[in-house]
């Protein structure tokens, strides 16, 4: 649930400074200025944010509970925050948007490695949806009006890979 908070938060920066003309490039180039102040993603941050995020997990899982004992208890938002910062304090970040910019930054490359391998994937698997229309095509046994509509699908498949590839491209 911390998970999802914090990705709608940054999710949320963003289109708070971003507008909808906004360039791609221009996108990325606002999400680095606003991220290169916790500097240069290091082993040594890695580690603190995997072990801040271990204990916020546990932390998260006794929320649900917490709000239920302590229902209409208005304070109540505001002292899960200061514990959570002071999780986030204690295990060496300056406040909590400096573990955000770090949170953005692993998120970041953790949604480019796995964009990067699911295009990867997409593009072995029209690749070899092709390749089978290639050789169903060249079957002197297939009639020429099967192969008419096997060379239609093929050029659609090829036409929406194009132009799907390009909007993924756009996103990473």
């Amino acid at each position: 649930m911390k998970n999802i908070l914090l990705f709608i938060l940054i999710i949320g920066s963003l289109f708070l400074i971003c507008k909808p003309k906004d360039s791609v490039e221009s996108i990325k180039n606002k999400y680095k200025e606003i991220v290169s102040e916790s500097g240069d993603l290091t082993d040594e941050k890695v580690e603190r944010y995997i072990q801040t995020v271990k204990v916020l997990r546990k932390y998260g899982t006794n929320l649900p509970q917490k709000f239920a004992e302590n229902e209409g208890d208005a304070s109540l938002p505001i002292k899960i925050y200061e514990e959570i910062v002071e999780v986030i304090e204690s295990n060496g970040f300056k406040d909590f948007p400096d573990f955000l910019r770090i949170n953005a930054k692993i998120a970041w490359a953790w949604n480019i490695s796995q964009g990067d391998l699911a295009l990867e994937n997409f593009q072995g698997l029209t690749d070899s949806s092709i390749e089978q229309l290639d050789k169903a095509i060249n079957d002197p046994e297939i009639p020429e009006e099967i192969k008419e509509e096997l060379r239609e699908s093929k050029k659609e498949i090829l036409e929406n890979w194009k132009k799907n590839k390009k909007y993924a491209k756009m996103t990473m």
